[in-house]
């Protein structure tokens, strides 16, 4: 399982630098027909723990884990 997270995390990285932008965010979830809005940003935020704007793999992890 933690591998097939990882191969999602590795395809919305798309500029390969380790972490999931806001935009790359958008992007994918845009080019998958998903609509990128209020929630999905909230989404996104509560999942950048440490607050440096970006997702690492250990944040996508624990978010994909929580539930």
């Amino acid at each position: 399982m933690i591998e097939a997270l990882r191969e999602i995390f590795t395809k919305m990285d798309t500029n390969r630098d380790g972490f999931i932008s806001v935009d790359e965010a958008k992007s994918a979830f845009e080019s998958s027909g998903a609509v990128w809005d209020a929630k999905k940003l909230a989404d996104y935020n509560s999942c950048d723990t440490n607050g440096d704007g970006k997702i690492n793999f250990e944040e996508f992890l624990s978010k994909c884990l929580e539930g």
